[in-house]
This record gives structure tokens, sequence and C-alpha cells, in this order.
């Protein structure tokens, strides 16, 4: 096989893939089992822009305080703690959540499937 029938099949797996993964989320979304995300990606783009922001200007001021020999533990942590406030905050931006029923579907599936396992 030639690298670009490869190139030309991948690509036709890649759309296929998405294609299936897109009508499999409306029609979780059609039945009630999945919600749309309360979230935008759009309305975080300046949170997002903001810690960059914030922990760009943390890192230079590490290099100056590294630099001048001061002490620098508690920027650190505190860059720590805005790593952590950033990943917290934009962990679930964009992601459909599961309703009440999608879960008791979803349990009843596993409790199926573990009674199959017997």
């Amino acid at each position: 096989m030639l690298a670009e029938d490869r190139v030309r099949l991948r690509h036709m797996v890649d759309a296929m893939e998405a294609a299936l993964r897109f009508s499999l989320r409306q029609g979780l979304l059609r039945a009630g089992l999945i919600a749309r995300p309360t979230i935008q990606v759009w309305a975080v783009k300046p949170l997002v822009f903001g810690f960059v922001v914030l922990f760009g200007i943390g890192v230079i001021r590490l290099a100056k305080g590294v630099a001048a020999g001061r002490p620098v533990g508690f920027l650190i942590a505190s860059m720590l703690v805005t790593c952590v406030a950033g990943w917290w905050l934009l962990r679930g931006v964009g992601r459909e959540r599961a309703t009440a029923q999608g879960k008791r579907l979803l349990n009843n599936c596993k409790s199926v499937s573990a009674g199959a396992r017997r």
C-alpha cells in the first residue's frame, strides 16, 4: 500500500469516526441521556486569557527574583495555586454531562454487565 493511500484511508476513517461521534451525541441529546454543556468554550476564552497572562507575569517575576537572589517560594506556591484553580475551572468546559436518566441507565447497564461476568 502506498503512503498516499494510507493517508487517504486515514482521512476517511477519521471522517467516519467524527460522523459516528456526532450522530451518537445527537441521539443521546434527543433521548435526554446527556445535557448540553452549561459552559460553552467561547464563554471562557477571556478567563483562559487571564490565567495565561497571570501565569506569564509569574514566570517573569520568578526569573527576575531568582536572578536577583530573592526568595521566590511564595511566588512558586502562588503559581501552583493559579494552575490548579485554572484547571479546576476549565476542566468541564464544553463537555456534555449525563442527566439523571442517563446516569440511571448507565448504572443499570453496569449492574447487568457485572452480573453477566459472574
